[in-house]
């Protein structure tokens, strides 16, 4: 009976040790974009008031719980709002709720009915539109 509960153990202690979380940093996706496409460039914003941010200067949610960061970058002539999430999970429900697209932990939003983002994001990440 002990080898049984000693394999068991052991398999289980492996399973947990092999668990993967889905997150890649900002410096990792800012790669996968830059080996798509080298002139992505980071937008700055104007000033400490500006720029995009998860939560407004009321505590209001501009975007959904578990959202950890925002930023803008440019991708040939346009503007990508790129969002940073705690979860793949909470990624993909406010993809969902904003109807965007979505890898790993990230958001990528005002991208629909941008054939020239849509392209980019899926082809440097692989992101998905979400879907309910």
């Amino acid at each position: 009976m002990k080898p049984y509960f000693i394999l068991i153990l052991l398999f289980s202690l492996f399973s947990i040790s092999c668990e993967k979380v889905e997150r890649i940093s900002k410096l990792e996706l800012f790669k996968m974009a830059k080996a798509v496409d080298p002139s992505v460039t980071y937008i700055m914003p104007r000033d400490l008031k500006s720029g995009v941010r998860c939560v407004g200067t009321e505590g209001e949610l501009y975007y959904g719980e578990g959202c950890t960061g925002a930023f803008k970058v440019q991708v040939g002539v346009l503007d990508l709002t790129v969002l940073e999430f705690s979860t793949p999970e909470l990624a993909k429900k406010e993809a969902i709720r904003i109807k965007q697209f979505y890898f790993k932990n990230w958001v990528f939003d005002e991208v629909s009915d941008e054939p020239m983002l849509e392209h980019f994001v899926k082809k440097a990440f692989n992101a998905q539109k979400a879907t309910p």
